[in-house]
């Protein structure tokens, strides 16, 4: 080896140019996918891998190229409102009954509020979360039981 080299000329880049089209990249591929195209290139006799992932790669967005075309055609169609003629009195009675606000509950039904303690209310709280229970269905059954006691229930 010389002891200096004149790299005076020298031209920075690839030793081989890139051929029109192509473009130099570095990618990393798991190593058995890469083994895998390298022994198909293998198998058939020599050749270059990169050429069968390009190959691959081509084939792959061709199909993914058509099958977004197949979902595009559905774009261009007419809603399925436009396939309908107009609401028959009878329909129109059910959507004006379904776009109203739902019918309030009783007042048996919504319950009763009541006032507590809230040291009262904290202590109901932790104990119905000890039995497995809603406050609500506690206090249900203190009532009942107290009731119950006095023999009114």
């Amino acid at each position: 080896m010389k002891s200096e080299y004149d790299f005076s000329k020298g031209k920075r880049g690839p030793v081989i140019p890139v051929p029109k089209g192509k473009t130099r990249i570095t990618i990393r591929l798991d190593k058995d996918l890469l083994d895998w195209f390298r022994a198909q290139v293998e198998a058939a006799g020599g050749g270059n891998y990169q050429t069968l992932i390009n190959s691959a790669l081509r084939s792959f967005v061709r199909e993914m190229t058509s099958e977004i075309a197949e979902d595009r055609e559905e774009y261009g169609k007419e809603f399925a409102i436009d396939e309908f003629g107009p609401m028959t009195a009878k329909a129109r009675s059910r959507w004006a009954k379904a776009k109203r606000k739902p019918a309030r509950k009783s007042k048996k039904e919504r319950g009763t509020p009541i006032v507590l303690e809230r040291r009262l209310l904290l202590c109901a709280d932790d104990l119905a979360k000890r039995l497995g229970v809603s406050r609500g269905e506690l206090i249900e059954r203190g009532l009942k039981a107290v009731l119950a006691a006095q023999g009114r229930v």
